[in-house]
C-alpha cells in the first residue's frame, strides 16, 4: 500500500463530516446538559472504567492494552460457552414470530416511547432500556424509523453515561440519514461536537459511534454508503494514539464486517474497494511491530482479514494472492515463539484461523492447520483450547484440491478417540470441540461415521461429573442430536442446584426438545428455575423455558421480576423474557413498563423484553459482532463492569 493512498484514505475519512448538511439532524435532539471532565466520568469522559473488570472474576486482568489476558493458567469452557452460546445456538425465527404492526404502533411502540421520556431521579436504567428497545423495533420494521428517530437523537439531551447507547441505538434504528451523525461522532468534528455540547468527542465516545455506524451499514448495501463508512473504519484504524486503542479495535472489528465491492480496473483512482481494505489491513498488521500499532489493535486485524477472506472470489489470481498472504500472515503469528508478550497476536491469529482454515491439500491450508496443532502441543493452558476450537470449525470447511476434506476424518476420530480422558475441564472441552465441529459441519452436510457418533454418545452416557454432563449436552445441542434428548433430560432431573453446568444443561435440553419438535412445559426446569438465585443460571433456565413458548411459563418469569427474591437476576429474567417462543400475550409485561410503583430496574428489564418480543430477530447486529471478537481479547467497550460494553446492553 502506498504512502499516497494511506494519506488519501486519511483525509476522506476525517473530512467526511463536511460532506453532510445540517438539516439532516433537524437541531430538534440538541438540549441543555451540564456536563464537565470533572464529574467523575473517567478518562474518555462516558463514564466507563478506564480498566473493565471480566465478569469472569479475579482470574483475568487487563494487559497493557487494555484487554482482558487470563492468568491462572487454564480457561473454564463454561467461560468461553457464555461468551458464544447466542452466536451458536441461535433461536429459531420459525417460532419467534415477533408482534402485527398494529399492535406495534398502537400499544408496544407508545409504550416504549412514554418509558422513553421517563426521567427517574437516580436511575436512567428504564430510559436507557426503552430507547434501545425502540431502536430494535425500527430496525425489523423501517416504516417505523421516523416515529423512533427523533426521540432516540433527544436522547443525547440527557444522562451522558447513556451517550454511547444513544449512539449504537441511532445506528440500529437504520436511517442512512444518520451517516453524517456517526461518522463526525467517530472523527471528532463538529456536528458531532454539538450534538453532545463538549469542546470535543471523547475516546470512548468516537468508539461507540463506530459501532453505530457499523449498525447502520449492516442493514445496507448501498455501497456509496458503505464505501463511507469504510473511509471511517480506516481513519479509527490509523490512529496511533493510547487513548485511541479502543477506538483502532473497533475500526479494524467494523472494516471485517464491511466488504465493499471487488474494484475493477475502471473505477476511479480514488475509490476504495475490496482489494484495497485488504491492502490496509495488512499493512496495519505490521508483524515486526514496527508501525506503533498495540498488538491489541494487530489481533484484531488479524481477525479482520480471516472475516474478509470470506468475500474473494478465488477464480481470480489477484484475490487467490490475497487469501495466501493472509493465511501466511496467521500461520506465521501462530508460530512465533510463545512467550507472553505475544499472547494477544496469538489469540487473534487463533480465532481468525478457525474463521478462514478449510480442509483440503492447498499447502496454504496445510500450514495453516499445522501451526493450530504443534499450538496443542506448545501452546498455553487458555491457547490450547481455543486452537482446537478453531482447528475443528476449520476442518468444517470444504477445502479444494483432489481430496479437499483431507485430514477431517483423522482428527475426528482421535478427538473421539480422547473422549473421556483427562480431568473433568479436559473431557468437557474435547465434548465441545466436537460438538463445535458438528454445528459448523451443518452447512456442508458433513456427517460423523456411525461408530464415532455412537463411541460419543456411549462414553457420554458413562459421565459422572455435572459439569462435564453440561459439556456433552451442549454438544449434543450442537449436533441436533434428538436421539440423545432422554439422556439429557435425565441429566437435567438428576441435578442438584448447586451443580455447575445445571442451567448449560437445561438450555441444551431445550434446543433438543425443539428440533424433536416436543412443546410439553419441562416441570423440573420450573421449579429449578422458581429455585435459582445466580443470574446466569436464571437466564440458562429461564430461556429453556422460553423456548417451550408455554403462556404458563411466560407469566411465571413476568411474575419473578418483582419478586424480592430474584433481585439482581433483572438483566436475566430480560432475556428469558425476550427469548420466548410464539406469541406470548404482553399486557402484563406492557402494564410492568408502565407502573411508576415498580423499581426502575423492573421497568427496565420489562422495556428489554418487550424490545426483544416484539421483533422477530431479537439477537440480529450485536450476536454477528461476537464472531468478530477473539474471546479473551475483550476492550472496555465491548466488556465492562457497569455493564456498559456494546457486547452486554444488547
Amino acid at each position: 500500500m502506498t504512502r499516497e493512498f494511506l494519506g488519501c484514505v486519511a483525509r476522506l475519512a476525517s473530512s467526511l463530516w463536511l460532506v453532510g448538511v445540517v438539516h439532516a439532524q433537524g437541531g430538534a435532539y440538541l438540549g441543555p446538559r451540564e456536563l464537565t471532565e470533572s464529574l467523575g466520568l473517567g478518562m474518555c469522559g462516558c463514564g466507563l472504567p478506564d480498566q473493565a473488570v471480566d465478569p469472569v472474576g479475579d482470574a483475568w486482568e487487563p494487559n497493557a492494552s487494555g484487554h482482558l489476558i487470563h492468568t491462572n493458567g487454564g480457561l473454564p469452557w463454561e467461560s468461553w460457552w457464555g461468551f458464544h452460546r447466542q452466536r451458536l445456538l441461535p433461536q429459531r425465527k420459525s417460532r419467534a414470530l415477533g408482534r402485527s404492526k398494529g399492535e406495534l404502533t398502537t400499544s408496544i411502540v407508545p409504550t416504549l416511547l412514554a418509558a422513553l421520556e421517563t426521567e427517574v431521579v437516580g436511575s436512567w436504567a428504564l430510559h436507557d432500556a426503552a430507547g434501545l428497545a425502540l431502536a430494535r423495533i425500527a430496525r425489523s420494521e423501517p416504516s417505523l424509523r421516523p416515529v423512533v428517530r427523533a426521540p432516540i437523537h433527544a436522547w443525547f439531551s440527557g444522562s451522558f453515561s447513556g451517550v454511547p447507547r444513544a449512539a449504537v441505538a441511532i445506528g440500529l434504528v437504520g436511517d442512512p440519514q444518520d451517516l453524517e451523525l456517526l461518522a463526525s461522532l467517530a472523527t471528532d468534528g463538529p456536528i458531532g461536537r454539538a450534538i453532545i455540547q463538549q469542546p470535543r468527542v471523547y475516546p470512548t465516545m468516537r468508539t461507540y459511534a463506530v459501532f453505530g455506524l457499523d449498525a447502520l451499514t449492516q442493514q445496507h448495501a448501498d455501497v456509496a454508503l458503505r464505501r463511507a463508512a469504510v473511509e471511517v473504519y480506516a481513519s479509527a484504524l490509523t490512529s496511533t494514539r493510547p487513548d485511541l486503542v479502543d477506538f483502532a479495535i473497533a475500526g479494524a472489528i467494523a472494516m471485517g464486517r464491511c466488504a465493499l465491492p471487488p474494484r475493477a480496473d475502471s473505477d476511479a483512482k480514488d475509490l476504495m474497494g475490496l482489494e484495497d481494505q485488504f491492502e490496509l489491513l495488512l499493512a496495519s498488521f505490521d508483524p515486526k511491530g514496527e508501525s506503533g500499532w498495540p498488538r491489541g489493535v494487530r489481533a484484531h486485524v488479524l481477525v479482520a482479514l480471516a472475516r474478509l477472506t470470506a468475500h474473494l472470489s478465488l477464480d481470480s489470481p489477484t484475490h487467490a494472492a490475497l487469501r495466501v498472504r493472509v493465511l501466511r500472515a496467521l500461520t506465521q503469528t501462530l508460530r512465533r515463539p510463545p512467550e507472553e508478550a505475544l499472547a494477544d497476536l496469538r489469540f487473534g491469529a487463533i480465532h481468525a484461523a478457525g474463521q478462514v482454515g478449510r480442509a483440503g491439500l492447498d499447502p496454504s491450508d496445510v500450514a495453516l492447520r499445522d501451526a493450530l496443532a504443534e499450538m496443542l502441543r506448545i501452546g498455553s493452558d487458555a491457547e490450547r483450547p481455543l486452537a482446537r476450537l478453531a482447528l475443528a470449525e476449520a476442518l468444517a470447511r470444504t477445502g479444494s484440491g483432489e481430496r479437499p476434506g483431507a485430514g477431517r476424518e483423522s482428527w475426528v476420530s482421535r478427538w473421539v478417540q480422547a473422549l473421556g480422558v483427562g480431568a473433568p475441564d479436559e473431557r468437557a472441552w474435547t465434548a465441545l470441540t466436537l460438538g463445535v465441529h458438528a454445528r459448523a459441519s451443518l452447512e456442508d452436510r458433513l456427517a460423523w461415521s456411525p461408530d464415532d457418533l455412537q463411541r460419543f454418545r456411549r462414553i457420554a452416557a458413562r459421565e459422572k461429573e455435572p459439569a462435564v454432563r453440561a459439556a456433552y449436552a451442549v454438544a449434543f445441542a450442537l449436533m441436533l442430536d434428538v436421539t440423545s434428548l432422554d439422556l439429557v433430560r435425565e441429566w437435567v432431573r438428576e441435578a442438584r442446584d448447586q451443580d455447575a453446568g445445571v442451567g448449560v444443561c437445561a438450555e441444551s435440553l431445550a434446543r433438543l426438545l425443539e428440533a424433536a419438535g416436543e412443546h410439553a412445559t419441562v416441570p423440573a426446569l420450573q421449579q429449578r428455575l422458581e429455585r435459582s438465585q445466580d443470574p446466569d443460571r436464571v437466564v440458562l433456565v429461564g430461556t429453556a423455558l422460553a423456548v417451550g413458548g408455554h403462556a404458563e411459563d411466560f407469566g411465571r418469569i413476568v411474575g419473578m421480576l418483582t419478586r424480592p427474591a430474584k433481585r439482581g437476576a433483572e438483566s436475566a429474567l430480560a432475556e428469558a423474557l425476550g427469548a420466548f417462543h410464539g406469541q406470548p400475550d404482553l399486557g402484563a409485561l406492557i402494564e410492568l413498563v408502565k407502573g411508576e410503583a415498580y423499581r426502575s430496574s423492573d421497568r427496565a428489564a420489562a422495556a428489554s423484553a418487550l424490545g426483544r418480543l416484539a421483533v422477530p430477530d431479537a439477537s440480529g447486529w450485536s450476536e454477528g459482532l461476537r464472531s468478530a471478537v477473539p474471546f479473551p481479547l475483550r476492550t472496555p467497550s465491548q466488556v465492562n463492569a457497569d455493564g456498559n460494553g456494546v457486547l452486554q446492553f444488547l
